[in-house]
């Protein structure tokens, strides 16, 4: 989605191009079709509006067993146990907050956005990644993104409405706490069973791959504690429940100008008393049930035909 009809914008959406190309190359995956609109800006009264130029690639591949599936919901404390937070950080030593959110928070835009530096590292880390899960380690997951760290971390929590304990001591001192928690470098967030922390960290490692064990997902309600420390300095000690509040704020204004304002504002004021669903199955899920009786292809046949004339 670019504004390419606009002076000194084509030459942004080759060297966009040319990015993508070349990191597609490392990791060994292509395009296999698109779509774009190259028509983003619109003149109003004597400006012109210009939306930014995005890229968004959406990837699929093969899914072995759809039984295997990681969420961002914290789910250590939900089964009465705590969980172990890693972060798998590619961020080669790099904090830059050029393009972030925090730099649109500050009404700025840097100079450095953050990037991908090593697409190498990143194969080995996905691959280390898709193991783990395929061994039931990972409780929960969630990418570094917009937002950074934090977020995703808060994210975590507000989906599995669970505390945190985090004590971020990993980087270089010279990086600010500001820095450490915002940047939107690459990277993301497991949470992993306690016993299977050391061979988690372990597999990482095996492959080059830093990552780093951050904290805890402990306590559970909207009256759980987050914790979060950064070099032994405190950022956040807050209940749950207030920086949930925060965080759909912006979500409940917007939603009270676009629909019924009375249900805008009884779903915000509902947050408090939302809780982690219980299931109670009656069945095996893992069962797969197996039919009474193997059709030929001739009663198929008959069968899809006479559905058909129904």
């Amino acid at each position: 989605m670019w504004a390419a009809k606009l002076p000194g914008e084509g030459a942004a959406l080759f060297d966009a191009c040319q990015a993508m190309c070349q990191a597609m190359a490392q990791l060994g995956i292509a395009i296999d079709g698109g779509k774009d609109s190259l028509s983003m800006a619109a003149r109003v009264g004597r400006d012109t509006v210009k939306a930014p130029g995005t890229l968004v690639v959406s990837a699929y591949a093969p899914c072995p067993d759809v039984r295997v599936l990681v969420t961002p919901d914290l789910k250590g404390p939900a089964t009465s146990a705590k969980g172990a937070l890693v972060l798998v950080d590619l961020s080669t030593g790099k904090v830059r907050l050029g393009g972030t959110a925090l730099a649109q928070c500050f009404r700025q835009l840097g100079d450095a956005p953050p990037d991908l530096d090593d697409a190498a590292l990143l194969s080995r880390a996905f691959a280390a990644t898709q193991r783990l899960i395929g061994q039931g380690d990972v409780l929960a997951g969630h990418d570094v993104s917009d937002g950074g760290l934090v977020t995703c971390l808060l994210e975590m929590a507000f989906a599995g409405i669970s505390g945190l304990d985090v004590s971020l001591n990993y980087s270089d001192e010279d990086v600010r706490p500001l820095e450490l928690l915002f940047a939107e470098e690459v990277g993301w967030v497991l949470e992993v069973r306690p016993d299977r922390l050391e061979q988690t960290l372990g597999a990482f490692a095996a492959v080059q791959v830093p990552a780093h064990h951050v904290g805890w997902s402990t306590g559970l309600g909207v009256n759980s504690r987050v914790s979060v420390k950064v070099r032994e300095q405190r950022v956040i000690d807050s209940e749950l429940l207030p920086l949930m509040r925060l965080w759909e704020e912006t979500s409940f204004r917007l939603e009270c100008r676009q629909t019924n304002t009375t249900c805008a504002r009884r779903e915000f004021d509902g947050l408090g008393h939302r809780r982690v669903p219980k299931y109670h199955l009656t069945f095996d899920p893992n069962t797969i049930p197996q039919p009474a009786k193997k059709f030929t292809t001739g009663e198929q046949l008959t069968c899809l035909i006479s559905l058909a004339l129904k």
